[in-house]
Formats: structure tokens, sequence, C-alpha cells
């Protein structure tokens, strides 16, 4: 079964203590192997040494884990002041609950400063059912790509309610406490400060796209994804625009 997971965080109070908890021994799962997107040859990194991690990081503000079960996460820092990350593990069945332990601790560790502005974690099937489009071609021949959970897509609104979601404090803040407390259908997560996270109270593999569009019904479809629904009309709280932009202008003004 694969797993996938999306990403966003705030560069601006991401520390690099954080990114090197990712590879203490007491969370030995995943290993540094390789830098993102920045250069055209991927150089692997030695991950042993903290120097090496730290100063990677401050020159490119992008990395690529990977580790056991074909693990790989990705974050990669851009003009917006984003951190924006995803990626997935493949597991069986059995190994399932072990594996959604271990992603859950790389959330928990990502969020350690307060960092984690939103999370969501799916199967691959419901994440493609929700994002993955076919195009084809009068020839027979036909392309595929994914809509609205792309970094600019981000921007605007989010990707959808997933079988696992996180919301930061500032998302909290901005759409409001309220309406993200009891809501039906989900079972609430420890998080910290006033950041919300919960998931389906289905197990993973009995989620369909149909409960978790229910719960965002509760919350406001007008935040969310669907191909169903208009792009124009989606949108954020406009307090978390305000925030989103704030990160923008801070990035430009130490990156000018």
């Amino acid at each position: 079964m694969e797993l996938t997971f999306n990403l966003t965080l705030n560069y601006h109070v991401f520390q690099e203590k954080t990114l090197l908890k990712l590879f203490s021994k007491e969370y030995n799962t995943i290993v540094l192997e390789k830098f993102g997107y920045s250069e055209s040859k991927m150089t692997k990194v030695d991950s042993s040494y903290k120097a090496n991690v730290k100063a990677h990081w401050k020159q490119y503000m992008s990395i690529l884990i990977k580790g056991k079960n074909r693990l790989h996460i990705s974050l990669s820092t851009d003009q917006s002041g984003q951190i924006h990350g995803g990626g997935g593990i493949t597991v069986s069945i059995k190994n399932l609950n072990s594996a959604l332990e271990d992603l859950m601790q790389i959330f928990n560790i990502l969020n350690d400063s307060g960092a984690l502005i939103f999370a969501s974690l799916d199967s691959r099937e419901i994440y493609d059912q929700r994002h993955k489009v076919v195009t084809r071609f009068e020839s027979g021949g036909s392309s595929y790509g994914w809509e609205g959970s792309s970094m600019w897509a981000f921007q605007d609104y989010l990707p959808g309610i997933s079988w696992f979601n996180f919301f930061g404090e500032d998302y909290v803040n901005a759409i409001g406490k309220s309406n993200l407390s009891d809501l039906e259908g989900i079972v609430y997560g420890k998080s910290k400060n006033e950041a919300i996270a919960f998931y389906s109270n289905k197990n993973m593999v009995d989620t369909s796209l149909m409960d978790l569009e229910a719960i965002e019904s509760q919350i406001g479809e007008n935040y969310f994804f669907s191909k169903e629904r208009v792009i124009e009309n989606l949108h954020h709280p406009i307090q978390f625009s305000q925030f989103l932009k704030s990160l923008e202008e801070k990035f430009i003004e130490k990156y000018p």
C-alpha cells in the first residue's frame, strides 16, 4: 500500500535543530541521502556530521531524505517564504499502523518549533481520485497530471481533507477554532499550541473520498479543492491569506 503526504512550513520559524532531529539516533528509520532540484547533479551528503546537514541547508534551503520502505521526504524553500514538501512510503497492510506511527513522529518533529502550517496524509488511491487528471487524445494516447495540490495552489486554497490532517495555529486562528472543533467522523490527535490535528474515524483502507468530503462540508467546501468545484470560488480565510502574504514579503525583504 502506498501512502502520500503534503507538508507546508513557515520558513521563518523553521529551525536547523528541527532538521537535525530527523537524523538523531532516537529516530534512525530515515537517512539524509541527496538534496533537491537546486543543482542538475544530485549529490550525496554524509548526514553523520551535523555540520554537513547545516551547511547544506544554509546553501540550498532544500533537502531530500530517503529511508526504509521506499520512504522519501522532500523539503524545498521558495520565494513565498514557505517550505513546501511532501513524500510517501510503501508498506504492507500488516505494517500500516507502524508506518503511520513513524509518519506521525515526522510531523511532530517538523512542528517542534511551531513551523508546520499544514500537513495531510492519504492513501495513494484516494490522493489520485481527488487530484489526478487524465487527458485522452484522439490518437489514442493519453497524458496525466495532478491538480489542486501544488505549492502555487496552496496560496489560494487547501488541497482537501485527507485521512490525516494538521492545521497549524495560524490557520486555526484565521478560520476560527470552533469551525474545526467537534467535527463528526473524525478522531482528534495531540498537537502543540493552538494547532489542531485529526484523522478519519475509519481505518485508512476503508476511508472513501466521500467520507472525507463529508468532513469538508462541515468546515466549508470553498476552502478545499475538488474537481467538481469551481476553482474561482475557492479561497482561504482572509486572515490566513494575509498571513501567507506576510511570509512572502518577509522573505523578499531578507533575500532581495
